[in-house]
């Protein structure tokens, strides 16, 4: 959430003349990219003890790897972070249309590189 020191330089005029301001980074903002993989780092820091996720959970720019032994576990593993990024105080959703679920090593490597950054 922008504060409100940092609003007027993410506020404009529409055609009609009214003022818009920004609550949040808009994603096209530049740097916007850091601001949505820092959120998503500090709402994951406090579930990694309660929730078990450790290594299996990595947060790349705005999505997030998660690694499971099996589909079971892996299971466990998503509904927790999926809980842990939607929970109040609600900023941040999962989006599942555009999420791939149970791929393999074999899936990952054959990504361009642009996608594991």
């Amino acid at each position: 959430m922008l504060g409100y020191e940092r609003r007027p330089i993410c506020s404009f005029l529409d055609d009609r003349g009214r003022a818009w301001e920004f609550k949040f980074v808009p994603k096209d903002m530049p740097y916007s990219e850091w601001s949505i993989h820092q959120q998503l780092t500090l709402r994951l820091e406090p579930y990694k003890k309660i929730l078990g996720l450790g290594k299996e959970v990595v947060v790349a720019r705005d999505a997030v790897l998660v690694m499971g032994i099996d589909e079971e576990d892996l299971r466990l593993r998503v509904g927790g972070v999926v809980w842990a990024v939607q929970t109040r105080p609600w900023r941040l959703e999962v989006d599942l249309w555009r999420s791939w679920i149970n791929v393999d090593g074999k899936f990952l490597e054959g990504l361009d590189g642009a996608w594991l950054e």
